[in-house]
């Protein structure tokens, strides 16, 4: 799009993100992948920080950035203005994208000037965040760990009740949008022991959504400690699919293995 075929909303738009309107500290972009965002050609940006310490963690260095770490407003701008023609949206991903909420005006100022696809992948304990993003974004990947009463066991300073009501908040949310909605499970042993535990967490998760056991990868953890976790095999995975299915009634349940 030239600058003299814009309409008043780009340009007020354009305005606003050249501006630095809906800043937040960006702590790496990646130009374009492929699997990331279903369906799409997209670029990811990261977020820093996180409200969990999950031990099996892949992005554990976003956990702290240092300021003069992170990608100036500027330069994420020349990337988005460089690559808008050929990406089909963007994935905004962490560390933990809620701890941002300059990402709601940021979203709304790429929606309106580039017209692109956004995906929001977030752990959901902030349903306020979603619900601001929710006009904003046209696919949510949420990041269900556990049942509550173990989310300690992932660092979280809030208790099992706090936890409880969040989720269920973000899923009555979620069931209701018309973004399209993913909730995914990492398969960490010490959080996620089988089916049992993957029925109870199935309460937060919208009859509308798909849902993924994703495969732990241990060579990737952040910590040492998962490092010495053994995974669950593929079979494994798809046997406990199965039966979560026969047992729920719900068949958009999948696994990831990455291999």
């Amino acid at each position: 799009m030239t600058f003299s075929a814009m309409s008043a909303t780009d340009i007020s738009a354009a305005s606003a993100l050249e501006k630095g309107a809906g800043s937040f500290p960006c702590a790496g972009f990646q130009g374009t992948t492929l699997i990331d965002f279903p369906g799409c050609v997209a670029s990811i940006i990261f977020t820093p920080g996180c409200n969990l310490r999950c031990p099996y963690c892949h992005n554990g260095a976003l956990f702290t950035v240092e300021g003069d770490e992170l990608m100036p407003h500027e330069a994420l701008q020349e990337e988005l203005a460089k690559r808008h023609g050929f990406i089909d949206g963007i994935v905004i991903t962490g560390g933990e994208p809620s701890l941002h909420p300059g990402l709601v005006a940021f979203a709304r100022g790429v929606k309106e000037r580039y017209n692109l696809e956004i995906k929001l992948d977030t752990n959901g304990l902030d349903p306020a965040f979603v619900r601001a993003m929710l006009p904003h974004v046209d696919y949510v990947a949420i990041d269900l760990k556990t049942t509550p009463e173990r989310y300690y066991l992932l660092g979280a300073q809030a208790g099992a009740g706090a936890i409880r009501e969040r989720l269920r908040e973000t899923g009555r949310l979620l069931a209701a949008a018309a973004a399209r909605v993913e909730y995914r499970t990492t398969m960490y042993p010490p959080a996620v022991d089988g089916v049992d535990t993957l029925v109870a967490m199935l309460e937060f998760v919208p009859p509308s959504a798909d849902f993924y056991l994703q495969r732990f990868i241990a060579r990737n953890a952040w910590s040492e400690e998962a490092r010495k976790n053994a995974s669950f095999e593929p079979a494994q995975l798809e046997a406990m699919a199965l039966e979560l299915r026969r047992r729920t009634g719900r068949d958009r349940i999948y696994v990831r293995t990455y291999s």
